[in-house]
This record gives structure tokens, C-alpha cells and sequence, in this order.
């Protein structure tokens, strides 16, 4: 480090995975979901479908089309989550506390909508190798449409609100 600039880093590979491969060694493919879970709680889904495509393919399973399509949608609602996590805690960290609870809230939609879908909001067991274990709701559908037209209104006054912030803007051009 020289100041704040990071001049110099040395990765290390290999400390993330909390020992996914030893534990699933003796479980069967269905099981191992709820492992994935835990590798990246901020976008669980995501690792959740990975998974199941993996075995899809191993497998040679055909999946129904409505349900690569659910599972797109619940991938991108995930990985809007996750980059709401990124940047907000980015964001607190170098000063601009308010975007951070302004943005939040958004995070909190995407996961009622996974609540509605699986009942679990963090790490979710979302989908089933073969598709999903039920079909979205019209109630999962309002929140989706709900949040589609609420969120980038929401992402818009977070960038002004982030763009504003002095120290902010001071701590991040030119890194």
C-alpha cells in the first residue's frame, strides 16, 4: 500500500471455498444446494443454479424452458442484490453513508420476492436440479414488475447522492 493506492498484492487461491469439494464428496448432487448457498451468500442463487445446471449437464437433463427463464430472472434479481451489497458497503466505506440505507431497501424488495418464491431470504435452496420446485406466483409476479419500475429510479438517486458525496468522490477518482 502506498496510502490508499494498492500498489502490490500477492492473491491467494484457495481460502473461499470452506472445504465445498470434502463435503461433497458423500452427499448425493441434491444435497450439495445448500452447501452453495454459503459460498457467496450475497448472490446464493446464483451459486444455487450453477450447481444445478452442472448436474443438468452431467446428467443430460432436458429443462423446461419457463423454468430457464425463472431461473434467469431470479439470477439477475440475485446479482442486482449482490452489486447493491458492493457498492453500498463500498460506499460507507469511503464516507457516503446515505446512499448505502437509501440503496438497501431495494435489497430488501429482491428479498421478499425470494421469500415469496422459497421462503428463505439470505441463503435460499432456490431450485431444483431439473427446474425449480414450484412456479412463481402472481404475487412473486407483482413484486418483480413493482420492483423493475422502483428500482432504477432508487439506483438514479444513489448515484447523485454517491457523486455529491466530497469525500466520496475524493477517496475514488483516479483509484
Amino acid at each position: 500500500m502506498d496510502g490508499e493506492y494498492i500498489v502490490d498484492a500477492v492473491p491467494t487461491i484457495g481460502y473461499i471455498h470452506r472445504a465445498f469439494e470434502k463435503l461433497g464428496e458423500r452427499r448425493p448432487f441434491n444435497q450439495i444446494t445448500t452447501i452453495t448457498d454459503r459460498l457467496n451468500y450475497c448472490s446464493s442463487p446464483i451459486n444455487n443454479m450453477a450447481w444445478h445446471m452442472t448436474v443438468e449437464k452431467l446428467i443430460k437433463a432436458d429443462i423446461p424452458k419457463r423454468a430457464q427463464y425463472m431461473r434467469v430472472i431470479i439470477m439477475e434479481l440475485s446479482r442486482i442484490a449482490d452489486h447493491i451489497i458492493c457498492d453500498t458497503v463500498i460506499a460507507v466505506d469511503t464516507g457516503a453513508m446515505t446512499g448505502f440505507l437509501h440503496l438497501f431497501q431495494h435489497r430488501e424488495k429482491i428479498y421478499d420476492i425470494f421469500e415469496r418464491i422459497c421462503g428463505a431470504r439470505l441463503t435460499t435452496n432456490i431450485g431444483r436440479i431439473g427446474g425449480l420446485e414450484r412456479d412463481f406466483t402472481d404475487e412473486v409476479w407483482n413484486l418483480i414488475h413493482t420492483f423493475l419500475k422502483e428500482f432504477p429510479v432508487g439506483l438514479k438517486e444513489f448515484e447523485k447522492l454517491v457523486n455529491r458525496n466530497r469525500i466520496f468522490m475524493d477517496r475514488t477518482i483516479g483509484v
